[in-house]
């Protein structure tokens, strides 16, 4: 009798081991949301909320692959975030699952009006992973929803949906992810950024018909919890500089209209040094340094001109970036970041008479060195005659 009930209780272990999958539920049970956008009407004191869903009703189907689904996009309004999605929960069958959302977009009027309250939702939220990214938008939410990625692909092959992957090192302004945005929003000192996405309307086409896709065209810059402004790419160039990341920018020097040189930057770090002067104000000054490759030598120009343009060039991109960044009285080249980590008492001291956002004014920014490493590219080798002109 006891050898039969060995036996059963063995028989038994795989059976409770499974029984614990009994209450999931399957793929087509379940509404996938993978972005969530953010607005705000301020007269109407309301959010405005849409949630992008992925359709799963072709998967693992046998026959050939149908015409890619559109989008499923779901709005509702309401008093406060939760309240508006509570209302698209009664709405969907099947019910909402949120823990596979990739990307949270706030419209410009959300990020104005009501960005605190809205980190402190998504913070509280169980169901949201903090490594998802993070966008800013002036685009009808709608529209940007409905865009499909390049050949018809998914809209999760989209900058929206994978920006790491197809952002790759080409922008100057790199996607942020929510867990990033965060530890900077936090800081008394130093700018936080969300990058912005604009709907570029003619940069594709298939025959005659144009094929609009998404872009960064900027950032919406914190400081301190506080909204300082937008800000586009073009006054902010020099922020790639604190990064530190690989970066394909190309750089035309000379004469716009008849250039001696084209070189790209394949690589940027910026370190900056501290020091207080006597009313107890930090100074900085700042390195630069970039692996650089001549792609072209157009002009018959020597090493040592080019070298000159690219380090004046990048100069002028971080001094540039520092200017626009006062005037929205924003440090976006996050110069106080290491007076404040590793000066505490000079900090501290600072503070006490001051506002913890007044430590930027014309004249902080004493110096700009600029290093590059400069190299040729594989289809041909640059070198100096010894008049000291480049040449192939």
């Amino acid at each position: 009798m006891r050898m039969r009930r060995m036996l059963l209780f063995v028989l038994l272990i795989p059976v409770l081991f499974l029984s614990g999958c009994f209450g999931l539920k399957s793929m087509e049970n379940l509404t996938y949301v993978i972005a969530i956008g953010i607005d705000y009407d301020k007269e109407a004191e309301e959010y405005i909320v849409h949630l992008q869903a992925v359709d799963f009703t072709n998967v693992a189907k046998q026959e050939a692959p149908a015409p890619p689904a559109p989008n499923w996009i779901a709005k509702a309004k309401g008093k406060s975030l939760n309240h508006a999605v509570s209302k698209l929960y009664e709405k969907s069958q099947p019910a909402l699952f949120f823990p596979h959302l990739k990307v949270v977009v706030l419209k410009e009027n959300a990020i104005k009006y009501k960005m605190k309250e809205i980190m402190k939702d998504l913070a509280r939220n169980r169901s949201i992973r903090h490594s998802i990214f993070i966008f800013g938008t002036k685009e009808p939410m709608e529209e940007l929803f409905k865009l499909k990625a390049l050949f018809n692909y998914p809209p999760v092959y989209s900058l929206l949906m994978k920006p790491g992957d197809v952002v790759g090192d080409n922008y100057v302004l790199q996607p942020k992810r929510l867990n990033h945005f965060t530890s900077r929003y936090y800081e008394p000192v130093g700018g936080a950024v969300i990058p912005s996405l604009d709907i570029a309307k003619k940069a594709w086409k298939k025959g005659d018909k144009t094929y609009p896709v998404l872009s960064i065209n900027g950032g919406y810059f914190f400081q301190n919890v506080q909204f300082k402004g937008f800000m586009s790419l073009k006054d902010i160039s020099g922020i790639k500089w604190i990064e530190e990341k690989k970066l394909k920018e190309t750089y035309v020097l000379g004469d716009p209209k008849k250039p001696h040189s084209i070189l790209g930057v394949i690589s940027s770090k910026m370190d900056i040094k501290v020091k207080t002067d006597k009313e107890g104000k930090p100074m900085f000054k700042v390195k630069a340094s970039a692996d650089v490759e001549v792609l072209e030598e157009l002009g018959g120009v020597s090493y040592s001109v080019i070298s000159k343009d690219i380090k004046s060039q990048i100069k002028k991109e971080i001094q540039k970036s520092f200017q626009k960044g006062l005037e929205k009285d924003a440090d976006i080249l996050r110069l106080g970041v290491p007076w404040y980590r590793f000066h505490q008492n000079e900090y501290k001291k600072f503070t006490k008479t001051n506002a913890p956002d007044s430590y930027l004014s014309e004249d902080s920014l004493e110096s700009i060195e600029v290093k590059v490493n400069m190299s040729t590219t594989n289809t041909y080798k640059f070198h100096v005659d010894q008049d000291g002109q480049g040449g192939e």
